[in-house]
C-alpha cells in the first residue's frame, strides 16, 4: 500500500494524473502517528488529518488550496518538520497551487537540503509548474546522463513548450546552452532554439559566459553546428566579436577559456575571417604581454597554433622559441612571423596602434 500512494504522490507531483485518480488507487486506511496534528488549534487541522486517509486526502488537498490563506502558514510549517513522508507528499501537491514568495522559498529549500530524494523530486515538480517565465524555468532544468532519465524530463519538457508557444517570448540563450552540457535528453529540443538565434549571441556566450568552462565549450561546438547546417556568417561574427581594442581593459573572453569554433577556416568567405581573425589574436597577444598577463597570452598562443587556422590565415606555426631580454620570447617569435607572412608594415600597424613602434623590446620584430 505504501508504494502504491508513493508511486501515485509521485505521478501528481509531476503533473501526470489528477488527485481524484491518485485518491482512488488506494481507498483502504492508512496508519500514521497523528498525535502532533491533533495538538495544533486550527480551523484546517482536521483536513491536516485527512492526508493520512488515502480515500480523503485528494478532497482535503483542494479544501486545503480553497482556504489558501489559512492553511498555508500550517503547510510551510508542517513540511519542512518530520511528518509522515505520505503527508508531506500532499502537503507539497497543495502547496504547489498557492501564491506566495514563500511558498517557492520553502519549496526551493527542501529541494535543495531534504533527506528524501522523493522530496525532493515531488517539490522539483512543484517548482517547474510553479515557474513565472522560461529563465526561472531553465534554472530547474533537470540532470541527467547518456541512458538514465530523470522523472522530472518530461514534466520540465512540457512546461519549457508551453512557454515556447507564449508570443514574444525570450530565450535566455547561456541557460538554454548549460541544459545541454547537463541533460543529454533535453538536448533535442534545446539545440534546434540555441542554433535558430544567430551566431552573434552564441558566440557571446562562448566568449562570456561566467557559469563554467563547458558552457563556453558547448557554445563553440553549437557555432559548428550552425555552420554545418549553412548558416555563412558564423566566421565573421566572431571575427567582429574578438576585434582588437586598444582602450580594452580586459581581453573579450575575460573570466575564463578561449575556445574557437572549428570551422571550415580554409574555405571563402572563411578565409578572410581567419585572417581578420588572427590578426586580432596577434593584437591581444601583444596586450597581454604589456600587461604582463601569462595565463591569457598562453590562451592566445593555443588559438593560433592550430594548423587549420595558419593555413587558412596564411602565416607558419611558431615553436621551439628560447627566451630572449625581458620580452615573452613567443611574443617576439610570433611578431617576427608576422612580418614574415604578411610584410612590415603590416607588423608595424600593430605596433603603432598601441603605441609600441619605438618600444627596443617589440620593434625588434621589424628588423
Amino acid at each position: 500500500m505504501f508504494r502504491i500512494l508513493i508511486a501515485g504522490l509521485t505521478l501528481l507531483a509531476t503533473g501526470f494524473v489528477s488527485s481524484s485518480i491518485v485518491s482512488s488507487v488506494a481507498m483502504a486506511q492508512f496508519g500514521g502517528d497523528t498525535s502532533v496534528l491533533q495538538q495544533v488549534f486550527h480551523p484546517v487541522s482536521d483536513l491536516l488529518l485527512d492526508l493520512d486517509k488515502p480515500d480523503k486526502a485528494a478532497a482535503a488537498v483542494e479544501k486545503l488550496i480553497a482556504r489558501a490563506d489559512e492553511s498555508r502558514p500550517v503547510l510551510i510549517k508542517e513540511v519542512q518538520g518530520d511528518a509522515p513522508l505520505i503527508r508531506r507528499g500532499w502537503m507539497i501537491v497543495a502547496l504547489k497551487a498557492m501564491p506566495g514568495d514563500n511558498v517557492d522559498a520553502v519549496l526551493e529549500k527542501l529541494r535543495q537540503e531534504s533527506d528524501s530524494e522523493l522530496v525532493r523530486t515531488w517539490t522539483a515538480a512543484a517548482l517547474i509548474a510553479r515557474a513565472k517565465n522560461l529563465d526561472e524555468l531553465l534554472g530547474l532544468a533537470p540532470t541527467s546522463g547518456t541512458g538514465r532519465r530523470d522523472p522530472l524530463d518530461r514534466p520540465f519538457m512540457a512546461r519549457f513548450q508551453e512557454f515556447l508557444q507564449q508570443p514574444d517570448q525570450e530565450v535566455p540563450l547561456e541557460k538554454l546552452v548549460a541544459i545541454t552540457t547537463r541533460n543529454s535528453h533535453l538536448t533535442s529540443i534545446a539545440v534546434p532554439i540555441i542554433l535558430q538565434q544567430g551566431p552573434a549571441p552564441l558566440t557571446q556566450i562562448m566568449l562570456q559566459a561566467r557559469e563554467n568552462r563547458n558552457v563556453r565549450q558547448q557554445a563553440a561546438a553549437l557555432l559548428g553546428t550552425m555552420e554545418l547546417q549553412g548558416n555563412h556568417e558564423v566566421a565573421e561574427a566572431v571575427a567582429n566579436a574578438l576585434k582588437f581594442d586598444p582602450q580594452a581593459k580586459e581581453v573579450p573572453w575575460a573570466g575564463g577559456p578561449l575556445f574557437l569554433p572549428g570551422l571550415v577556416w580554409n574555405a571563402e568567405p572563411n578565409r578572410q575571417h581567419a585572417r581578420a581573425l588572427s590578426r586580432h589574436l596577434i593584437a591581444w597577444m601583444l596586450w597581454a604581454d604589456r600587461q604582463q598577463q601569462q595565463e591569457t597570452l598562453n590562451q592566445i598562443l593555443n588559438n593560433l597554433n592550430s594548423n587549420l587556422m595558419a593555413q587558412s590565415a596564411g602565416y607558419r606555426l611558431v615553436s621551439g622559441v628560447r627566451e630572449i631580454d625581458e620580452i615573452s620570447p613567443a611574443t617576439l617569435a610570433w611578431l617576427k612571423e608576422w612580418k614574415r607572412a604578411f610584410g612590415r608594415e603590416v607588423l608595424l600597424d600593430v605596433l603603432q596602434e598601441q603605441g609600441v613602434s619605438d618600444d627596443p623590446h617589440y620593434s625588434k620584430a621589424l628588423e
